[in-house]
């Protein structure tokens, strides 16, 4: 049956099984749409998924009260103990100084009157460190000799036969000494002297002194060719003499007696040290190597004069080594441990960080016997090396045990 409805003009019916038409402009606007929409959700995922990720880590890494307050609790008190020692306690003085001989002389050659010459020295002097024993060469000056001779009269003078006096006797005991006897009256330079001198001179390798008269006459011993030195033998520590120069004054130095140590002490030191201290000497070789010498201080010099020097020096203490030192030693550096005070034997001792006083003044030790703490008192000495010599009052106390030193 036909549809008798009646349209209306002016408005189109589109068929039912025809799409509607979309402009280009929309279409663009809907995938735009769609492409935000898209957008949006991955964002919110984002989002979920980063708030998931920190809840999870704040619930692995979260600390509770319980847990701080374990990590920050105080740690328990830490007991420090020492050792109750029984033994003989020594304080010492550490110092340094040299090595040095008891005795340093400076010797010169006096008026070296050689007619026709020069006082210039004509041989190679001896090197420092070489022996000087009675007899012995010093210098050879314009080819003449010096001698070294023991003895404690200067040679003031020319001596030649008739001469009289201490120097001659002197000259005499020298001869003796060297194998060459005289047998003139003590004190009296005669015809056996004269014959002594000659064969000396020969016997050392040199002419005899000239003659005042010729061949046969009476010689003549020049004064600067005997040095009479009072301790031989003795250790050449300095020289002037260089070949081929003039004689210099002093022209050697010698050393001479047992080599001890020579230390400085400060007006603090001096009334600490005192003679008869025990004491040990770390001397520094040339290599590095370090030896140890028991010494004792034999004296103290309260002041000094310095050599060459008008100033004072200051006090030193001088210690003497047990056993001979080697001259190859002298002036090395050395370093001075000095026992001042010392208990006379083994003495029952703590640290003097064990030891507190009561309100009442009393002194006491702290001592651990089964884990519990005992408190004994206690008589202390002086402080030696870090440790203090006591005496049990009240309460047990004895070797091997531990006493609190701090906590």
């Amino acid at each position: 049956m036909p549809d008798d409805t009646p349209i209306e003009p002016g408005i189109p019916v589109p068929d039912a099984g025809e799409p509607v038409p979309v402009s280009p402009g929309r279409r663009e606007r809907l995938r735009s749409s769609q492409r935000a929409g898209r957008r949006f959700w991955l964002a919110l995922a984002a989002v979920v998924a980063l708030l998931v990720a920190g809840a999870y880590w704040a619930g692995t890494h979260a600390t509770s009260p319980a847990a701080i307050q374990k990590r920050y609790k105080p740690a328990p008190r830490t007991v420090l103990t020492a050792t109750v020692v029984l033994r003989r306690l020594s304080q010492t003085l550490t110092v340094r100084g040299v090595i040095a001989a008891a005795s340093v002389r400076q010797v010169g050659f006096g008026s070296v009157n050689v007619p026709g010459a020069q006082p210039i020295v004509t041989a190679r002097p001896p090197r420092v460190g070489s022996a000087v024993a009675d007899g012995s060469v010093l210098a050879q000056v314009a080819g003449r000799p010096v001698f070294a001779m023991a003895g404690v009269t200067p040679m003031y003078r020319d001596l030649t036969t008739g001469d009289r006096g201490p120097d001659v006797a002197q000259l005499q005991d020298g001869l003796a000494a060297l194998g060459f006897p005289t047998g003139d009256s003590f004190g009296v330079f005669g015809r056996s002297t004269n014959a002594a001198v000659r064969a000396f001179y020969r016997n050392s390798g040199y002419a005899p002194p000239a003659s005042t008269s010729g061949k046969g006459g009476a010689l003549v011993v020049p004064q600067a060719e005997i040095v009479f030195i009072p301790r031989l033998p003795a250790v050449l520590q300095s020289s002037s003499l260089v070949l081929g120069q003039p004689v210099g004054d002093p022209a050697l130095t010698l050393a001479s007696g047992q080599l001890r140590a020579v230390v400085p002490l400060t007006a603090a030191q001096i009334g600490l040290v005192r003679p008869g201290h025990p004491a040990v000497l770390y001397i520094t070789g040339h290599g590095g190597a370090v030896r140890r010498v028991a010494a004792k201080v034999t004296a103290i010099r309260r002041v000094g004069r310095a050599a060459g020097k008008a100033a004072r020096s200051g006090p030193k203490a001088v210690l003497a080594p047990r056993r001979p030192l080697r001259w190859s030693l002298m002036g090395h550096r050395v370093t001075v441990r000095i026992v001042i005070a010392a208990t006379r034997g083994a003495v029952l001792a703590v640290p003097v960080s064990a030891l507190f006083t009561t309100a009442d003044g009393q002194t006491m030790v702290t001592t651990i016997i089964h884990g519990k703490r005992v408190s004994v008192q206690v008589r202390a000495g002086a402080e030696t090396g870090g440790y203090v010599p006591v005496q049990p009052l009240r309460g047990q106390l004895a070797a091997g045990d531990r006493v609190v030193v701090g906590e």
